[in-house]
């Protein structure tokens, strides 16, 4: 009585040492989750600060590069103020050295020049690299512009957004005054208005090279009252000139937020979500330098449910909560008599909170999987115009010939497997701007295609852009992962590209013919025909960047360096009902019966040969059930898996615990009294049968997911 006495106050010692360890393991990892998403968030908005201060920085230094040499210019013609000679040389000089003006001009005050009966007015624009004098309208009156009017009442002062009458443009403009010295009064007097147009399109290609944190985080610039002076997509500047107007489009109502934050002055932080894409965004703001501008970035906000080393601590946490919830278990079941009882109850509800960890990881697991995009996405036209600019200051930097641009549209009508191929068929289109695509091929071609057939479906000319559609037919040579089969996701791939080596042509995602609830959903998608068995997730647009080890023969070839290739990806995952009827359901039977046949083979009255009978049909079952799935593979992926898949992992273990029931079924029968497994071990065995299948199968889950 005392040995057992002290054997159970050692179990009890053991246990109660066993659950606090456990516990504090628990508490160790679920601070270092939090820790981890705060950090993870930190590190974001650090990230956010260091790029807005880069971003101010730079646009400073640029402006300064506007500002400096106007003043200059501004100081030396009021030396020489009757002098209208220079000016027109001058102006010329300061807008071939200005890399971010696109026009300058000069007004003067009515009758301040000599032989002038009332205006003298020089407006110089820049166009595809050439500067040309702009005629003014005779009956152009500037001093009644707004622009004018507050040059008069501020003297040096940026202009925000607005039209200019004598050029049709919507520009933003920097003016600073001539000044002659009247001896009357001792003042000096404004006799005419130096000015120059900032080009926008300069002002983000100089943002282009900023670390925003993936391509769909992008900045503007807007005024301190909301008007847009740069935004990526340069039609909704021209469209929409103001913050306000823009969060009028769907999904865009909280963009009012921000201006209203910004109409406050100073810098901040503050969230930002677009209802219709379903992305979240944190909004970082500052002051620029010499204006009433405020530098905004808008920096994806990334679900951190979809951070690996996250879900991989979060995971842990669930471990260590089964161990605690074990000792737990163990606490609340001592004051049950009997130990039957106490065992099955430890054992049901430690093998439910065990099957919930498994499905919650598979879960994770296929949810996340289809948030990984292939190369840099472009989800919509902010995406595009960023990736562009950075396309193009790195064309620049390689010396490459000016960039073609060629929108590019997809529509997929089926999507088949045949063989080892997937069989994609289409509606490809194309638009070419007539006048800087002279002498390019009308033609597109699919890299990853074996065999790709185009039947041109129209040709329409209109407004200089010229439309061609063909139909298509792929073979495409995409290689399947079934390694998590039936959890798996898989993305098909269209590369595409323009058969032209010799010229820098990149293709680019028409986004103008998609509707918005495509270009957020699954764009370039219809009732597409395809396998039974495949879910369409979602598709996308994207660019690979290459480097090519070759220059395909053609010296300095514009694709050796850097070259971007449009991708059109179509996500597509499993209906996993089913292989989880046919493949899972028959395991979980076949682990019911097992259970059953060990519960039955401690009966005395169960004969050997009826318990080996059973278990023997059972392996077997066992046995066609894995060749089947082996044979429904080798269907799908044709020339094989690559290697053992999750599910027949779960077979492996079901032939080990077979074999254990086996073998213990065999020692019940031939034991003798004494023997090491007494009964309370066999039950023990017994309860634990359910975990540890379980226990097992999250391993393997673990592996394959983890």
């Amino acid at each position: 009585m005392k040995a057992v006495h002290k054997r159970s106050w050692g179990a009890l010692i053991s246990c109660y040492l066993l659950g606090l360890v456990s516990i504090g393991i628990m508490l160790f990892l679920i601070r270092a989750y939090f820790n981890k998403h705060a950090c993870l968030t930190e590190d974001k908005r650090r990230q956010i600060v260091q790029t807005v201060k880069q971003g101010v920085t730079l646009l400073n230094e640029e402006l300064q590069e506007i500002i400096d040499p106007v003043r200059d210019l501004a100081r030396n013609l009021s030396k020489d103020f009757n002098n209208k000679a220079p000016v027109i040389k001058d102006l010329t000089e300061l807008l071939q050295k200005g890399e971010t003006l696109e026009a300058a001009g000069i007004a003067y005050v009515p009758h301040e020049v000599e032989g002038e009966k009332k205006l003298f007015y020089k407006y110089f624009l820049k166009e595809d690299g050439e500067i040309k004098e702009h005629d003014r309208d005779p009956y152009y009156d500037y001093t009644l512009s707004e622009w004018y009017r507050k040059a008069e009442s501020e003297g040096e002062t940026w202009i925000d957004s607005f039209y200019e009458a004598a050029s049709g443009r919507l520009v933003v403009r920097y003016i600073m005054p001539i000044y002659r010295f009247d001896k009357a009064s001792g003042s000096r007097i404004p006799i005419a208005y130096l000015f120059v147009d900032i080009s926008r399109r300069q002002l983000m290609h100089a943002m282009s090279d900023l670390d925003m944190g993936g391509v769909s985080s992008y900045t503007i610039i807007v005024s301190k009252n909301g008007d847009l002076i740069s935004y990526p997509v340069e039609a909704f500047t021209l469209k929409y000139q103001t913050l306000t107007n823009l969060s009028r489009l769907p999904g865009k109502s909280q963009l009012s937020n921000v201006a209203e934050r910004i109409k406050r002055g100073g810098q901040g932080m503050m969230n930002y979500y677009d209802d219709l894409s379903d992305e979240s965004f944190f909004v970082y703001f500052a002051p620029i330098k010499h204006t009433n501008w405020f530098f905004v970035l808008f920096s994806h906000r990334t679900n951190l449910f979809y951070d690996t080393v996250l879900r991989q601590k979060l995971m842990q946490v669930g471990i260590a909560s089964l161990l605690v919830l074990l000792f737990l278990l163990i606490l609340a079941t001592m004051s049950l008599r009997g130990t039957v009882k106490r065992g099955w109850i430890i054992s049901c509800i430690f093998s439910f909170f065990v099957l919930s960890l498994l499905i919650f990881q598979l879960y994770m697991s296929y949810v996340t999987s289809q948030k990984i995009p292939i190369g840099d996405f472009i989800g919509n036209r902010v995406d595009l115009n960023r990736f562009s600019y950075f396309i193009e200051r790195r064309n620049q930097q390689l010396n490459k010939p000016p960039l073609i641009q060629v929108p590019t549209g997809v529509w997929i009508e089926y999507i088949l497997r045949e063989k080892e191929n997937i069989m994609m068929s289409g509606i490809i289109w194309q638009k070419y701007d007539i006048k800087t695509t002279e002498g390019v091929d009308r033609t597109i071609g699919v890299l990853n295609a074996q065999d790709l057939k185009l039947e041109k479906l129209y040709e329409v000319q209109q407004d200089g852009v010229q439309l061609v559609g063909w139909r298509f037919k792929a073979s495409l040579n995409i290689e399947f992962d079934y390694l998590t089969y039936p959890f798996d996701s898989q993305t098909l791939t269209v590369q595409l590209f323009h058969p032209d080596f010799e010229k820098n042509i990149m293709l680019m995602p028409d986004f103008d013919s998609y509707t918005l609830a495509e270009i957020v959903g699954k764009i370039g998608l219809g009732k597409v025909y395809k396998e039974a068995s495949w879910v369409i997730k979602n598709s996308y647009f994207s660019y690979q960047v290459n480097d090519n080890a070759t220059d395909f023969g053609i010296p300095g070839s514009v694709r050796q360096d850097q070259f971007p290739n449009l991708l059109y990806n179509v996500v597509i995952t499993r209906d996993v009902t089913a292989p989880l009827i046919g493949y899972v359901f028959p395991m979980v039977i076949m682990a019911a019966i097992l259970f059953y046949v060990l519960l039955e083979a401690s009966i005395t009255t169960v004969s050997l040969s009826s318990a080996l009978a059973r278990v023997s049909g059972l392996f077997l079952a066992t046995v066609f059930a894995h060749q089947a799935l082996r044979s429904g593979l080798a269907s799908l992926a044709g020339t094989g898996t690559g290697g053992i898949t999750y599910l027949e992992y779960l077979y492996f273990i079901m032939y080990f615990f077979i074999m254990l029931t086996l073998n213990f079924i065999f020692y019940i029968h031939f034991r003798r009294k004494g023997d090491f497994i007494d009964d309370a071990v066999a039950r023990g065995l017994k309860f634990m049968y359910w975990p540890l299948l379980l226990g097992a199968s999250l391993i393997v889950t673990l592996y394959f997911f983890y």
